[in-house]
């Protein structure tokens, strides 16, 4: 591609660095060529979805973003649409549908398109019942897109992986079905990386049934080594929330290991944790659970220290 008269780009067709015929052939190919890069790389999106709304509607514009392989372009194109002209509430639902079974294997953008379709244009009471309502489904269509991401997973790594970015949008929603998945992982080790990376978006909010998800995923796992990992990963957030603190000395009780029932106790002693009764006590209760003088020594120093 060269600047030809006026800047206009012009195709210059060369083989070995000798310049050849540009024939029929190769005018057909770069008039499928050009087109499909263009699209793959979310040029003038909003040009092309406009020229498809004209010439065949909503379902014209969503088959040729079906065709695209990019994530990235398929969310330009689809947020094109949601720019475009006023869209009915089916055309909203046809949008969600499609975006749901084309974008699961990119959490982020599937999130950023939901998202549009759930703000949506509301005005007065109607429209806000209408974003009401389609901020629910949107909702609903991650985690069917969730489901079908994990369908095409082939191994526990896969779809610790798979939790994990969907639970990097922050959605409530997305964290609770990341826990509720985490419990069913075979792996002890890819349920630690799971439950690490989001036990801070899951711990802050103080939700009860985040929480509770959270240490039923934990409790899961036969790995003495990966639970006091997690438990010691969960420990900073039971400042602001002592039922966390409560939760990890229960789960202490279903460890086998000594050693790691005292790193767990001593790190939630030299945090400062034991703050009220209720706490030091079931601080006891787990410290007796060990069978190791020594371990049982060692904690009891660090309780003092507090």
């Amino acid at each position: 591609m060269v600047p030809g008269n006026g800047g206009v780009l012009e195709f210059i067709p060369s083989f070995n660095g000798r310049r050849i015929e540009y024939t029929d052939d190769m005018r057909a190919w770069m008039g499928r060529f050009v087109p499909e890069v263009m699209r793959e790389a979310g040029v003038d999106a909003p040009q092309r979805v406009a020229r498809d709304l004209a010439r065949g509607g909503v379902s014209l514009v969503l088959a040729n973003i079906g065709r695209t392989k990019s994530t990235t372009s398929k969310r330009a194109h689809y947020e094109a649409l949601l720019d475009g002209r006023p869209l009915t509430e089916a055309e909203y639902a046809q949008i969600r549908t499609h975006a749901a079974r084309n974008l699961y294997g990119s959490s982020s953008d599937l999130n950023a398109v939901l998202t549009r379709i759930g703000a949506g244009p509301a005005a007065g009471t109607k429209g806000l019942k209408a974003a009401v309502t389609r901020l629910m489904q949107s909702q609903e269509a991650m985690g069917e897109a969730l489901g079908v991401a994990l369908e095409q997973n082939k191994s526990s790594s896969e779809s610790a992986s798979t939790m994990t970015q969907y639970a990097s949008t922050d959605d409530p929603e997305m964290l609770l079905l990341a826990l509720r998945g985490a419990a069913e992982i075979s792996s002890d080790t890819d349920r630690r990386i799971l439950l690490q990376t989001i036990a801070p978006r899951v711990l802050r909010r103080k939700s009860a049934t985040l929480r509770d998800a959270f240490f039923a995923a934990a409790r899961e796992m036969t790995s003495d080594t990966d639970l006091r990992i997690v438990l010691q990963a969960a420990l900073p957030f039971g400042h602001n929330d002592p039922a966390i603190t409560l939760a990890v000395f229960k789960a202490v009780g279903n460890m086998s290991s000594d050693t790691d029932k005292r790193v767990v106790l001593q790190t939630a002693a030299e945090q400062h944790l034991l703050s009220t009764s209720e706490i030091r006590n079931a601080f006891m209760v787990a410290a007796r659970t060990m069978s190791s003088d020594t371990d049982y020594s060692l904690v009891m120093q660090a309780a003092l220290k507090q």
